[in-house]
């Protein structure tokens, strides 16, 4: 007797249905904080101002600029691997990109619908958004973002975050879900309790390097698709050391980026940006 496969989760459809129970959590939030006011201004700045963002570094985004449409890793290692490659290849070819992760990946897979056609990124206010992911960040148009049939947000890095005994919490995970219209009840859940008192550090919070609330579609995104690209001032005169890839291992001082901050490499992807007709804005910790 064959044993049912277990119905996958629609993390979407989770999303949408978690209304209730970010509602009940925020209030608990709301109770207890010391300024609501203050809370209710950064939901506020939310619902005004959340966008999807995706970091990268450069060859992804030359790549992502050559093709017209972002790839996750799965799309890219179809294009790698040809239409006659079987399951066996792919599976190799997946657990070298992805090595520690590649356990976890395949679990997530198993567990959740469609996930392998998960784009990611994250919730967007302002600055340079995860970037771990790469120093270029790339801000999807608001109304595009608004029309998609699928937009989820997870409170924190869904394969980092929610993990437990080695296994992933798919009900944790799910609990600290959102769709568009409640975005702001899961991030004030995430940083009411310690919430800045400088207002204009928000979006620091809401997206840095280290931290972020995770933002995914399934939907197909295409370089029309772009509003603009944030850089790192440090990008436009000097090079960060992953930002080259042919010279990774070429520079072990950081007071050497300068040595290669007018590299045909760096110059030739700011080049494609601008003739793709895309906005660069270059950001420091001063602003823009």
């Amino acid at each position: 007797m064959k044993t049912k496969a277990k119905k996958k989760i629609d993390i979407f459809k989770k999303a949408k249905g978690n209304s209730k129970n970010l509602k009940s959590r925020f209030k608990q939030v709301n109770d207890n904080c010391s300024n609501q006011s203050r809370l209710q201004d950064f939901r506020g700045v939310i619902d005004d101002g959340w966008g999807f963002s995706v970091n990268m570094h450069s060859k992804a985004l030359m790549g992502f600029l050559e093709s017209g449409k972002l790839k996750n890793i799965y799309d890219i290692i179809r294009d790698e691997l040809g239409d006659t490659a079987n399951v066996n290849d792919f599976d190799r070819r997946l657990e070298e990109r992805l090595k520690g992760y590649y356990a976890l990946r395949k679990e997530f897979d198993a567990i959740f619908d469609k996930s392998e056609r998960f784009k990611y990124g994250s919730l967007y206010i302002a600055g340079l958004g995860a970037a771990k992911y790469g120093p270029f960040c790339i801000i999807l148009k608001k109304d595009i973002i608004k029309s998609r049939s699928s937009v989820a947000f997870i409170k924190s890095d869904s394969l980092n975050c929610y993990v437990r005994a080695g296994r992933i919490d798919s009900g944790l995970l799910c609990k600290d879900t959102a769709d568009r219209g409640h975005v702001s009840l899961l991030a004030a859940v995430k940083h009411g309790e310690n919430l800045d008192s400088d207002s204009t550090r928000w979006y620091y919070m809401i997206c840095n390097r280290d931290d972020y609330i995770e933002a995914i579609t399934t939907d197909d995104i295409s370089i029309d698709h772009i509003d603009k690209i944030v850089i790192d001032a440090q990008a436009r005169g000097s090079v960060y050391l992953d930002m080259v890839d042919k010279h990774e291992g070429d520079i072990d001082d950081v007071s050497k980026l300068g040595e290669v901050s007018e590299t045909e490499d760096f110059e030739s992807l700011m080049e494609l940006i601008e003739s793709k007709g895309i906005v660069i804005e270059v950001y420091s910790e001063n602003g823009y």
